[in-house]
């Protein structure tokens, strides 16, 4: 396991991915096992859409003009209710989610958001139970918490950081 992923400290974009890509490892250490839902879904209609696309080109070049229309006609409407359908599940279903993952029945949910111009992450963590009953907080990580001066995320620190959050939260609920 890799103890260091750099970042450039200027860019609160880089600083945000390398968290992001870190986030999964950091809390699969404390038991989390990651859900691939939302990404298994934006993947399933891509790759439906390039098919869409493949089959258009494939009418198009077997049949002449007049017979493919029909088909082109009719794919073409396909391919753009799938395009919205991507767009719209990026926008209002997984719209800042980083993280989502589950451990003893009980699921974790992290969305966060950045002002690229303030080295913070403004993270809201929520915990649902096996009754589906929901307790919600929010945190903002400062990045220099977790990253030193060269740019180098500290997984530990972020784990502990986590960790700390995470048990201070669901013990006061």
């Amino acid at each position: 396991m890799s103890h260091f992923k750099t970042a450039n400290t200027s860019s609160v974009v880089d600083l945000r991915s390398a968290t992001d890509e870190k986030l999964p490892v950091a809390l699969e250490s404390l038991g989390y096992t990651q859900s691939f839902k939302l990404i298994d879904t934006r993947l399933a209609i891509g790759y439906l859409t390039a098919v869409t696309a493949a089959l258009t080109f494939y009418a198009e070049k077997e049949l002449s003009f007049e017979d493919a229309l029909p088909y082109t006609k009719l794919l073409l409407v396909v391919y753009v209710i799938l395009s919205v359908s991507a767009w719209a599940h990026a926008k209002y279903v997984e719209k800042s989610i980083v993280y989502r993952g589950s451990k003893n029945k009980h699921t974790l949910q992290i969305s966060g958001e950045i002002d690229k111009f303030v080295p913070e992450y403004k993270l809201t963590f929520t915990l649902t139970n096996q009754n589906k009953s929901s307790f919600t907080f929010n945190k903002t990580l400062e990045f220099k918490e977790i990253f030193d001066k060269f740019g180098n995320l500290h997984e530990t620190q972020l784990k502990n950081w986590i960790n700390t959050l995470l048990e201070s939260n669901t013990k006061e609920k």
